[in-house]
């Protein structure tokens, strides 16, 4: 069934914590004409969410669907509340884990048939409802859990909503979607956290000369403390197995430096070059075989907006892009995403009306 067909019974969604995505959940439906309201133990967090969606804080008609996005340690009480409050409302969680909340709901719940647990593979360092965004998450993975009770109807309206808010929709049992979660997820956390503090005792003098590479490789490190904390203990089993392996191939690394052991360590370099290949495009779609071109430009007002407009002279896709610059530095390095033959031609292009356009490289 068509999501807009499975999702035309709700009018109502009624929003259980007003952070970043249940606020961006609410940007939303809003503006699919879906009328949204709050609740938050922060009022502050409730009234900024619902001036943002223009929705409301108090009661209001009955909800066809209500939505529990908050730290993990309380959906599952939140969620045994909205099946009890809400008794005709289909009840979603936007938990990060599955299985203890899952069991927990279907354990203690009659109505768990109208109970689904989904997890949006999208966020922002920064949180609340201030940095909340309509297009939060579109072209993300939306992950539908559902219990053996679920019923056709919730396990529907949970896929739809995925589909709304433009994401690409899979469907994982809890134990599947936990450990999933923890190698593409939590792992990455782990490794930038620990990154992010080795940095943590060095003085800013020592960084000046950081580059895109640290930033990118701590960019995960900047992430809320506490709501992190939260999620790698409810997730320890497996997220110690991570942390085990991770252990040994860092050994490794230090063996191979020690000994000054080349061949060691190329291959260890050459296997992780291997794994990085192994990450899919955009959730499960083709790996994208993108050549980037480096452009160098005057640190000026217009520059980019005028290479811009090369491109689109020259006739070529950009498919990504990365900005390099420092502070007081003269020039930015602009390094353009586009197929071989675009990178190919935009290069020629731009050379020829002087710009400083690189070699292409893979």
């Amino acid at each position: 069934m068509p999501a807009n067909e499975s999702f035309s019974d709700v009018k109502h969604a009624r929003i259980i914590g007003a952070g970043l995505i249940g606020t961006s959940i609410g940007l939303a439906l809003r503006a699919r004409g879906v009328v949204v309201s709050f609740e938050d133990l922060s009022p502050a967090n409730a009234e900024l969410a619902s001036a943002l969606t223009g929705g409301f804080t108090g009661d209001s008609a009955e909800p066809e669907l209500v939505i529990v996005a908050t730290p993990i340690s309380s959906i599952g009480t939140l969620v045994l509340g909205a099946l009890k409050r809400h008794p005709e409302s289909i009840v979603i969680d936007i938990g990060g884990l599955k299985s203890k909340v899952l069991n927990e709901v279907t354990t203690l719940s009659a109505s768990d048939h109208r109970y689904v647990s989904v997890h949006p593979m999208a966020g922002r360092e920064i949180s609340g409802p201030g940095a909340a965004r309509a297009d939060l998450f579109e072209g993300r993975a939306w992950i539908v859990t559902a219990s053996p009770t679920s019923s056709e109807k919730a396990i529907e309206i949970a896929l739809a909503l995925g589909e709304i808010l433009g994401s690409t929709t899979y469907r994982l049992g809890p134990a599947e979607h936990d450990a999933t979660i923890g190698l593409v997820s939590h792992l990455p956390q782990m490794v930038s956290s620990l990154l992010g503090s080795v940095l943590a005792s060095r003085t800013p003098e020592e960084l000046l000369l950081a580059g895109q590479g640290l930033r990118d490789t701590t960019r995960l490190a900047a992430s809320d403390s506490e709501f992190w904390s939260e999620l790698l203990l409810a997730n320890a089993d497996i997220n110690i197995e991570l942390l085990n392996a991770y252990a040994i191939q860092l050994s490794d690394l230090v063996k191979a430096l020690s000994e000054k052991n080349e061949g060691a360590l190329v291959e260890i370099l050459d296997s992780g070059r291997t794994g990085q290949k192994r990450i899919p495009g955009k959730h499960g779609a083709r790996v994208r075989d993108y050549t980037y071109l480096p452009v160098v430009i005057k640190d000026a007002p217009g520059q980019l907006a005028a290479l811009f407009d090369e491109c689109a002279h020259a006739g070529v896709n950009v498919e990504d892009l990365s900005i390099e610059h420092s502070p007081g530095q003269s020039t930015g390095l602009i390094t353009l995403a586009l197929s071989e033959s675009d990178a190919e031609k935009l290069q020629i292009h731009l050379k020829n009306l002087g710009w400083s356009a690189h070699q292409p490289r893979k």
